[in-house]
């Protein structure tokens, strides 16, 4: 007998990002440097962490599903500190195996086979798939359609039964302000629509002012956020977020956490939970240093006549290359196998964002991306 995969695994496309990330790791163990201009990390100087006290403490345990109890804690009485927000530990917040996860889970609990995802282009590359994965339909607002606008066109055709908002987006780095999200949250809680807040990138925000969602959850139930922990205090690999939604949401969705994964790794919560405090002010030494950086960029990619799409968070700009090639997955892959050079093509992120390319510089030092883009540009005959 062949073996032959499901019609649901043969109908999930790779994620285009990790994709191309895997084929730079080959390249790496082939004795190749290429010039790292996709990955979605941030490579952050870790502090010291006594790990053999934090394996002692965890054992060889299971935590609560819902997550460490004290790391719970110090996150919620952060978010009441910081924002003015009234949630509870207990009812309100779960940690989950990174916020992919977390986006996944509540695609799960919120979202029956045939019901309709709306997503805001670019949109990132995991929220297509989640909902293939669970039989539904996705519809798009494109990159330049204003959200409310969009979505009522939408609403038109078809009823959503839930929308999809990346503040800070990833990759562009555009953030909606407090105006427009309380009327597009306004607005679906009159059409019964459902909204799903991804804030992953939400600490990349230096000098200018965030609203956060989780600000509303007390008093729309019909709201529920995505944070990421392993994004926020570049700590990629530990693969740890959280959910903050209603006490009703989150009780749905803890059955399905128990299912797939019981709980996100005990010793690394233990080890945020013990070293809280100095990871944040790490991070946020790193961040701002990350974000100065990221004016420098702005400046080279001008320079080279690459214009980005306006935004000013996360560490990724966003550029249409449409004029100068019709193939783009094409032209990443070529640039990234001849020249050394790797970019997302922006097909991974809707479809009106088929002719941009996504370009990081969090990975490598200016002088590796000025011949980057030198490169790049070379190739597109700029």
């Amino acid at each position: 007998m062949s073996f032959k995969p499901s019609k649901l695994a043969m109908n999930v496309g790779s994620a285009t990002s990790i994709e191309f990330n895997e084929m730079i790791y080959d390249l790496l163990r082939r004795g190749k440097q290429p010039i790292i201009l996709s990955y979605g990390e941030a490579p952050f100087d870790p502090i010291e962490i006594d790990f053999k006290f934090e394996i002692q403490k965890a054992g060889a345990h299971y935590s609560e599903s819902k997550g460490v109890p004290k790391l719970r804690r110090i996150i919620v009485e952060e978010l009441n500190s910081n924002i003015d927000a009234k949630l509870s530990s207990e009812d309100n917040i779960l940690l989950t195996a990174g916020s992919k996860m977390g986006s996944y889970l509540a695609f799960l609990a919120l979202v029956d086979p045939g019901d309709v995802v709306v997503l805001h282009e670019p949109a990132w590359v995991s929220y297509r798939e989640h909902a293939r994965l669970i039989g539904a339909e996705t519809r798009f607002i494109s990159y330049h359609e204003d959200l409310l606008t969009g979505l009522i066109r939408i609403e038109k055709e078809v009823k959503p039964r839930i929308l999809v908002i990346n503040n800070p987006n990833n990759p562009r780095g555009k953030v909606y302000t407090e105006n427009e999200l309380r009327k597009v949250i306004e607005y679906c809680g009159q059409e019964n629509i459902l909204v799903m807040i991804d804030e992953s990138y939400s600490e990349y925000l230096v000098n200018e002012p965030f609203f956060s969602c989780t600000k509303l959850i007390e008093n729309f139930s019909h709201v529920l956020v995505l944070q990421s922990i392993s994004k926020d205090l570049g700590l990629s690999g530990w693969r740890i977020g959280y959910i903050i939604a209603d006490k009703d949401v989150i009780n749905a969705i803890v059955p399905l956490n128990q299912h797939l994964i019981t709980c996100a790794p005990t010793v690394l919560q233990l080890a945020l939970a013990d070293n809280y405090k100095e990871i944040r002010v790490n991070a946020k030494k790193n961040i701002a240093e990350l974000m100065s950086k990221r004016e420098l960029v702005r400046k080279l990619l001008v320079e080279y006549e690459l214009f980005p799409l306006e935004g000013n968070s996360t560490f990724y700009f966003f550029i249409d290359i449409g004029r100068y090639v019709m193939d783009v997955k094409k032209f990443c892959y070529d640039l990234l196998m001849e020249d050394y050079v790797s970019v997302i093509p922006g097909v991974a992120y809707g479809n009106s964002t088929s002719t941009f390319i996504r370009i990081s510089f969090a990975a490598e030092p200016l002088d590796r991306i000025k011949t980057g883009l030198e490169k790049l540009t070379k190739k597109l005959g700029v």
